[in-house]
């Protein structure tokens, strides 16, 4: 497990000074005094669980030698050769200065990777997540001090009484459990978004916003298909590529049988001398279409091993009072994430998980007929647009009048914001009806994500959904846990396909078309051409089906009832009439499951 704490204080104010002394106290009482961290006037930064498998800490020196903060994560110099180098282990001089100078800026523009950075700055100290928030970063008020850190559960050392729950939130959790909008499920913590930077000074705490995914995507790459395709395929390279020379045990690619996942693993096989790659498939014990051929043809062409591990709707959940006191309730609570099914896998000892996650997002699975629009707004009517009105009539399975009906109406409207909250206001079942009726969806969202700001549609579209692909991270902390690395969400990667237009990333009319080509003879083309994809919603069915006479018990006589957040007639009736089987979100209950848990642990420690 990775995880980071931080204080911030005013250097010259005995009291402050006093506070953060009390905390470093409990700090070493819990963890011991050979934690390891970084020495600055008025900050401290601790790697809480330093390990082989830890990210670890990259303190700035600028010329004078004296510690100014540091980068917890794992950093690579941008490279426009794209040629994968390794993580860094220090920064020079010079780079440090320019760090402190540019208040962390300097960190997205001239680096990527997994990483928040604590720095002290002409202004004041400065907190920087990356943009892809791969790293969470909460921070929170403690008297004199500003506490930052990756995962609350992981501080035992903080007094928690003085937390409370933020009960708004978890009302608007209960319809989408992917919120980003800077609150938690604590009155007194705060989350720092991808991007963003927190600056606190003696007047107090201020947030900006410093990486904008609108930005980069007002810069179109307008390269032809051919040289597009190349230049996307030499940027997963590099990408999966430096992140496998930042692991040193190994690693283990959870390999579902889908086009993403078959991608890293195609480039890994490329590497398989200095990656010393394998996967692992979970083979879900349901009704579900098996992926496992699939899997099976995608290993054996990238030359990697293949281990495959059962997984039973029938495994048991955890208890009620056992979520971990983190700052809002995860689904990762309940047992299903990859780092529980491979903990028992003793030949994976050490391993780095890899995952394929991002691929929809990035290299665009869609069904949408605006690209054609955004085609007219940058290349205008011409001989090719004949073809890209069929290819866009194609990717929607609309006929070329309806493709052309919503391309002018389109075009009519791109004065109007667009509306990030897309999804949301289909998660609507009988357990949460009560709250959509007065839930504002682009309260729940980034501002980049409900403002569209004059962009394509098309484009706006593929960027809101990075809203789902940023929560796709590991929500808890666990010591027995393997690291998860998700090698796609990278931000050269994620740069490179905002800028790619939304008709070129969907190439001969076909959702991720562009990567197809791109992957032609490294991946096996009974995956790169298949048009389907893997679904577990029946395993999710059958999950419900096994507990839900648990879940209905811990639920019925639970917080969410007692405080008025689920009517538990509700409850029955949706349970009564198995309405979960036919909804397409009924099996958000397993979620509201988890958020009762949450609140149960908390309710020992006396926040009600």
């Amino acid at each position: 497990m990775s995880a980071f704490f931080a204080m911030i204080w005013e250097a010259e104010n005995m009291k402050a000074a006093e506070q953060a002394g009390v905390i470093e106290t409990r700090l070493h009482h819990h963890l011991g005094r050979s934690v390891s961290s970084c020495t600055a006037e008025g900050l401290r930064v601790y790697d809480l669980h330093p390990a082989s498998t830890s990210p670890g800490l990259i303190e700035l020196r600028p010329v004078n030698s004296q510690p100014s903060g540091a980068v917890f994560g794992t950093l690579f110099k941008n490279r426009t050769d794209l040629v994968a180098g390794p993580p860094l282990t220090q920064f020079d001089p010079s780079d440090s200065a320019h760090l402190m100078t540019s208040a962390g800026s300097a960190l997205i523009s001239d680096f990527w990777g997994s990483y928040v950075a604590v720095l002290r700055t002409p202004q004041g100290v400065a907190v920087l997540a990356d943009p892809t928030s791969s790293i969470p970063c909460f921070y929170s008020n403690a008297g004199n001090v500003t506490l930052v850190f990756s995962h609350l559960e992981a501080c035992e050392f903080l007094d928690r009484t003085q937390f409370s729950i933020n009960y708004d939130f978890i009302r608007a959790l209960l319809v989408y459990d992917k919120i980003q909008n800077g609150q938690t499920g604590l009155n007194e913590v705060h989350e720092l978004a991808g991007g963003h930077r927190l600056t606190v000074t003696r007047q107090g705490l201020h947030v900006e916003q410093l990486w904008d995914p609108r930005k980069t995507a007002r810069r179109p790459c307008e390269e032809a298909e051919p040289a597009a395709a190349s230049i996307l395929r030499d940027t997963i390279e590099y990408v999966v590529h430096s992140r496998a020379k930042a692991c040193h045990g190994g690693i283990t690619l959870n390999l579902s049988g889908g086009l993403d996942s078959a991608i890293v693993a195609a480039t890994l096989g490329r590497h398989s001398s200095l990656t010393r790659a394998n996967a692992v498939h979970f083979v879900l014990q349901s009704e579900d279409p098996s992926e496992l051929a699939y899997a099976q043809a995608v290993a054996s062409h990238a030359e990697i091993g293949l281990e495959e591990v059962a997984v039973t709707p029938q495994r048991t959940l955890p208890g009620p009072a056992d979520h971990p006191l983190s700052v809002r309730p995860f689904r990762s609570f309940l047992g299903q994430d990859l780092t529980t099914h491979l903990a028992g896998l003793a030949q994976l000892e050490g391993r780095t998980i890899f995952t394929g996650q991002g691929g929809d997002h990035l290299f665009l699975e869609t069904r949408s007929a605006l690209g054609f629009a955004e085609y007219l707004q940058h290349c205008g009517l011409g001989r090719q647009a004949r073809m890209e009105l069929l290819n866009s009539a194609r990717l929607s399975g609309l006929s070329i009048w309806q493709a052309l009906g919503k391309t002018f109406a389109t075009t009519l409207n791109s004065l109007r914001n667009g509306d990030g909250a897309h999804g949301i206001l289909d998660r609507r079942t009988r357990m949460n009806q009560n709250d959509h009726e007065t839930l504002d969806p682009a309260a729940l969202l980034p501002e980049w994500a409900s403002d569209r700001q004059g962009l394509p549609a098309a484009k706006f579209g593929q960027i809101a959904s990075l809203v789902h692909m940023f929560q796709i991270r590991s929500g808890l902390a666990s010591l027995h846990s393997r690291p998860v690395v998700h090698p796609l969400i990278s931000q050269p990667l994620i740069e490179l396909c905002l800028r790619l237009p939304t008709y070129l990333l969907c190439t001969d009319g076909q959702g991720r078309g562009l990567v197809r080509k791109a992957m032609a003879g490294l991946v096996p083309d009974q995956v790169r051409l298949r048009r389907s994809k893997g679904d577990a919603s029946r395993f999710f069915i059958d999950q419900l089906d096994s507990h839900r006479e648990m879940i209905a018990e811990v639920i019925r006589h639970g917080e969410l009832v007692r405080h008025d957040l689920l009517d538990p007639a509700d409850l029955d009736i949706f349970l009564g009439r198995e309405e979960y089987r036919h909804q397409t979100f009924g099996r958000m209950l397993l979620i509201h499951y988890a958020i009762e848990a949450w609140l149960q642990s908390w309710k020992q420690v006396g926040r009600h």
